[in-house]
This record gives structure tokens, sequence and C-alpha cells, in this order.
């Protein structure tokens, strides 16, 4: 698909008053168009919309958040990412009126994040929100070879929720007061019906032995912030340590955290993070991005121990400083290779939430695994 597309809808039979938007567009196939480039009305409206509708289910949204999503829409690329690359906003016009907007995130790994999604009230119920899906996803699968869509829903937003199981996406997880205390949030995701099969869950295998095995039994360790990393350093203990778990990390992703725990980028906006080291007689031995979420949680991604002394301090540093900073939850993505990890969080008393199937690269699948703090 090239920057815009026109379709001609096919409408299914609506239930509305007298003269609206619905009936109107029942009486004859109505003309849809999805542009991929914003006008400044198109960004107005954007943000308009979004922060209309999304306070009532997420915390901590202010005008900062679509204006993060429009400029890195703009620039082609996301400056502040290390797991994203880019966004895109497709903006979708009925009959030339401004219908709807749709957010893809583009992720390292192959996949991509669909959402937020809005669409103008008078649009809704029409059949719009889905011409307007089947033209991105076949543009994601077809167009640009993605592998694998997923994307978060609020448990309160049922409409949303149905809308996109029908569609075929699967539930992977339930992930606990994600952005909202006592408000929880599904995951769904879905694979390109072109691409291979995925690896079903049920066939998830853990070798509980040889995973135990992958740690060494040094102990003596001390956590604390890595206030001057070098990128080469943390990419020589990262790199070997992620590799079987996750595609496409080059000298970017490296030094997109590295810039990240800079003071002046602690913010929202600029998805401010901070690097956790533990050291074992001195030499480095686990390693956490802390990353300060909207709402209120925080998510360590990636967390990698070389044994289990080090990732407890490892884990010890991060909740005093979610605690400190007056975090409401942390949770964290590991590989299900590494079962001896998730075997020491769910002793910590983190839960497991979710079982992201094959985010970032094929045959691997995330384990979400979270803890809600006092």
């Amino acid at each position: 698909m090239s920057e815009q597309t026109i379709v001609d809808l096919v409408p299914a039979p609506v239930l509305a008053p007298p003269d609206t938007t619905a009936e109107r567009v029942a009486d004859r196939p109505p003309r849809l168009e999805v542009r991929e480039i914003l006008t400044p009305a198109d960004a107005k409206a954007f943000t308009a919309l979004l922060l209309k509708e999304l306070p009532s289910h997420y915390d901590e949204v202010d005008a900062t958040f679509p204006e993060s999503i429009l400029s890195n829409a703009r620039n082609g690329q996301d400056p502040f990412g290390y797991f994203t690359l880019s966004k895109n906003v497709y903006t979708t016009y009925v009959d030339g009126r401004l219908a709807g907007f749709t957010v893809v995130t583009m992720k390292r790994g192959g996949s991509a994040k669909i959402g937020p999604t809005a669409v103008l009230p008078e649009f809704r119920r029409t059949g719009i929100a889905s011409a307007l899906r089947d033209i991105v996803e076949r543009k994601l699968y077809e167009g640009l070879g993605v592998r694998k869509l997923y994307m978060t829903v609020s448990a309160s937003n049922v409409p949303a929720l149905l809308f996109n199981l029908d569609r075929g996406f699967k539930i992977e997880g339930i992930l606990r007061g994600q952005y909202r205390r006592d408000q929880d949030e599904f995951v769904l995701g879905a694979f390109n019906p072109a691409g291979p099969p995925a690896v079903a869950a049920a066939e998830t295998r853990y070798d509980v032995e040889a995973a135990r095995g992958r740690w060494n039994d040094a102990v003596g360790s001390t956590a604390a912030l890595w206030t001057d990393p070098d990128v080469q350093e943390l990419r020589a203990f990262l790199s070997p340590r992620l590799q079987d778990s996750f595609d496409q990390l080059d000298i970017g992703f490296y030094q997109a955290i590295v810039d990240a725990c800079r003071e002046s980028r602690q913010t929202y906006h600029q998805k401010g993070k901070r690097l956790l080291a533990a050291r074992t007689d001195g030499v480095v031995s686990a390693v956490a991005v802390y990353v300060p979420k909207r709402g209120g949680g925080a998510k360590l991604s990636p967390c990698v121990a070389d044994n289990a002394d080090a990732a407890r301090a490892l884990i010890a540093e991060a909740l005093e400083l979610a605690a400190s900073e007056g975090r409401r939850k942390i949770y964290i993505h590991v590989p299900d290779t590494r079962f001896d990890m998730v075997a020491l969080l769910v002793w910590l008393g983190f839960a497991i939430e979710a079982q992201l199937r094959e985010a970032y690269r094929p045959g691997t699948n995330i384990i979400v695994l979270g803890r809600l703090l006092p």
C-alpha cells in the first residue's frame, strides 16, 4: 500500500436514529480513504480525540502523550525508543470527512503494536473501524512483512476487546493494575497468516534442572544504579545473554539505553530510563533497564543475571527505586528459556501475568511477571 489508500465500503446493516451518519453511510457505499500523512488539522483532531477518550481508561495521559506520537510519526523514527523503532498514524476519511485514527508502533524483532485507535463518535458502529483495520493490517502483513501484531486493551473497554477477539486476536495475558490502580489490561496478539505457525504456549518445554544449571554459584553480589554506563561495556555484557531471545539488537539499541539514562531525559515524553547493575567480586553479573511508565508502573526489560545472588540484589535495588518514586507496580519481561529467573521472581512475590508469544524473536516467548507495591 502506498501512503494513501482509497476503497469503497460495503456497509453492514446498522441501527441508528434517522438522519445520522450511520444511516447516510448505509444509503450507498461510502468512499473510505486512509492516509499516513497528517495535516495540521489532522494533528489537532488527533490530539483532542485522544485527550478526550484515553483518560477514562488510563492515568497520567496529558498533552505530551499525543505530542510524542505525532512527533515520531513526522520524523519517521522514535528518537527516544529502544525496543521501539518508529510510529505511524493512519488517518481515516469517509467521503472526505475525518473519521478516526489508529497508531502503529514498529518494534524490534519484527512485531508491531496497534493502538491507540480512536473513531469519532458519529462514525462508530458503521464498519469504519473494521475497514480501517483491514487496510492497516494488510499493509503491515503483506507490505512490510510484520510477523506479529499485538495490543493492550483496558479490561473496562469491553467493546474494543470483543472487536479484536472477533478479528482473530488471542488473549496472551491480563496485566494487573497496569496503567491505573484496580484497572487491568488485556494483552492480545495475532500472527501474520502468511508466516510460519507460532510456537504454541503448550509446546514450551521447561527443563528445570538444565535451566538452573545456567546460573553459576557465585555469592556476595551488590547492586546499584549504573550511573555512567559505557555503551561497549553494556553491549558486551547484554548481547551474548540476549541473542537467543531477541532479534535486531544492534549498537543503536544499546546506545538508546545509555542516552536515555541522562538526567535531562527523565520524563515520560523522552522515555527516560535508569540502568541497574549488580556486581560479584567487582565484575558485572546482572543488569536491568528500569523504565518508568505512565499510570504509575515501572518496567524492567531486559533483566538478566548470571547467578541467583546477583538477581536477588538487582531486584531488591529495583524495588527500592520504584518505592522511592512512588510507583504502584513493577513488572519484568523474562524469556521463557530462563525458567531460573521466572522461578526466582515468583519466590520474590511476583505473579505470572502473561506469556507474550514470540514477542521479539520467533520461537521464544516472553513471560511477564508483575508485583503490586504497597
